[in-house]
């Protein structure tokens, strides 16, 4: 289903799934894109600063604005209590929404975090990744949820909406391309594959394409990990061990239960289907409204998103990338009354300065995010960079494309280009460097 065919009306009872943090033998590869940046347990990758707000605060928004309040933060255990911390200051006597933060065991898969918390999910549930920003509008999930009657609803968008005004494409990452097909006369999703998984060319049964003989295949499509999922799938989950993804696993699984009867069977999902009779679905066959239903049969939507903007912060380009968008979007708020900026110093219409910090004479500020409570010394040039809180950066340094992690310090007169500098690390006075992570977390990858 395309954006313009949605149009809105009052949300169904949801409950809501934030993954906060998870990892497993799929997701490793994305700890390591985003490294060091969450290495250590310094910040959680939910609470890692998007235009110095947490990256949590933006699905709590959007979740709130579609009037779902009934939301579950799964974290692992080292994550629970930061995250717990900024949730109560966030909503502290608001009652806007019942927010449970639920430990899920570490090292777990996204499909494993839904087991082990499968008592408190007791409706039809949104599940929606930490690292994802958009700004589509919920009742256009929720109205083909509702319409379609599928198993999941998935949402994809397309890729150009953060890499259009990059100055480096995203695209040279073949790990982020995916195929994804769709059969636009009924919008179900029938494809996902990873470019990068591929050994060969993409597969087809027979089967799918004899019952869906049309199906578009997309290639700048990327899904956005926020899916809609009837409780039934909650079972499917908890009885099937082997489903510990819910990108790798189970979406695969269900979309191969739409054209192959076999496994619907095999996986005990007809008798899902018959234990759990939708009410809505029922009224639609008496309907003469002309939209089609299905009768236990599994059925996958895919929602498609070409205008507005989303992205997901899932690597170090696109979370730099995504800083800098966001950026943009607030240009009044562009320096806060508590921040000392001396008058001398430029700070860019791209730029961002955080609450109590301060930063001296003769500094160049450029397309960049400073965060809360820094210290930049003069004759400072930072540009394309994001700077944490409380980093402090000394006189006489420069930074070009650079992440510095909370409490960092950059020694004076260094010079550092495409660097990360991980939490609490101290580089002493004229370092130079390009390309390197600096941390002392190093993964095994990096200290090969």
């Amino acid at each position: 289903m395309f954006l313009e065919q949605a149009t809105p009306s009052t949300a169904p009872e949801l409950q809501a799934v934030i993954l906060a943090g998870y990892g497993n033998r799929q997701s490793c590869s994305s700890v390591l894109r985003l490294y060091p940046l969450t290495d250590g347990g310094a910040v959680p990758k939910a609470l890692l600063p998007v235009a110095n707000r947490p990256f949590i605060s933006y699905q709590l928004e959007w979740l709130e604005n579609a009037n779902i309040q009934d939301i579950i933060i799964a974290a692992y255990p080292d994550a629970r209590q930061k995250i717990s911390g900024f949730v109560q200051k966030m909503y502290e006597g608001s009652g806007v929404a019942k927010i449970q933060i639920v430990e899920v065991p570490d090292h777990c898969g996204s499909a494993d975090a839904l087991r082990s918390i499968k008592s408190k999910i007791k409706t039809d549930f949104i599940v929606i990744s930490c690292d994802l920003v958009t700004d589509i509008p919920a009742h256009y999930l929720i109205n083909s949820f509702r319409l379609q009657n599928p198993a999941m609803t998935a949402f994809f968008y397309d890729a150009a909406s953060l890499e259009a005004s990059a100055e480096r494409p995203a695209s040279k990452d073949d790990s982020q391309v995916e195929y994804v097909g769709i059969d636009d006369k009924t919008s179900r999703l029938m494809i996902t594959a990873s470019k990068a998984e591929l050994e060969d060319d993409l597969d087809l049964r027979v089967s799918m394409v004899s019952k869906f003989p049309v199906i578009h295949l997309h290639s700048q499509l990327r899904d956005a990990h926020l899916y809609i999922f009837r409780r039934w799938v909650l079972e499917l989950i908890a009885k099937n061990k082997n489903i510990t993804s819910i990108k790798n696993d189970l979406v695969p699984l269900l979309l191969e239960c739409q054209h192959r009867d076999s496994v619907v069977k095999r996986e005990g999902i007809d008798k899902l289907l018959a234990a759990n009779t939708d009410p809505f679905r029922a009224a639609m066959l008496l309907s003469t409204s002309g939209h089609e239903t299905h009768d236990n049969t599994v059925v996958c939507n895919a929602v498609v998103y070409l205008e507005g903007f989303t992205a997901r912060g899932n690597t170090i380009w696109s979370y730099s990338e995504l800083n800098r968008h966001m950026v943009k979007m607030h240009p009044d708020e562009r320096i806060p009354g508590s921040a000392e900026v001396s008058p001398k110093t430029q700070v860019g219409q791209d730029s961002l300065v955080g609450e109590g910090t301060k930063i001296d004479e003769r500094c160049s500020i450029k397309k960049s995010v400073i965060g809360n409570h820094c210290k930049i010394g003069s004759n400072v040039k930072i540009t394309n960079s994001i700077i944490m809180d409380y980093a402090h950066v000394e006189d006489g340094s420069k930074l070009e494309e650079c992440v510095v992690c909370p409490g960092a310090k950059i020694g004076a007169k260094s010079q550092l280009k495409d660097c990360k500098v991980g939490a609490q690390k101290i580089l002493e006075a004229e370092t130079v460097g390009k390309n390197e992570t600096y941390a002392d977390y190093l993964s095994d990858e990096e200290s090969a």
